[in-house]
């Protein structure tokens, strides 16, 4: 739900952090966005979801 960026990207980090800072009604949209939408997952269920993906990746599906 939080903007993604490239690590690598330095000044897309930049903005992202200086807009974060700046621009109160974005930051407040985005904190309601993630209030509303955001629902915890178990450790259990993103474990089973990192295996998954680990075994897609070993089999050559990715």
């Amino acid at each position: 739900m939080m903007p993604a960026i490239d690590p690598n990207d330095q000044a897309g980090w930049y903005a992202a952090i200086r807009k974060m800072a700046e621009d109160h009604a974005w930051r407040s949209s985005l904190a309601d966005r993630i209030a509303q939408n955001h629902r915890p997952t178990p450790a259990w269920a993103s474990w089973a979801a990192i295996k998954a993906g680990l075994k897609e990746s070993a089999a050559g599906r990715l």
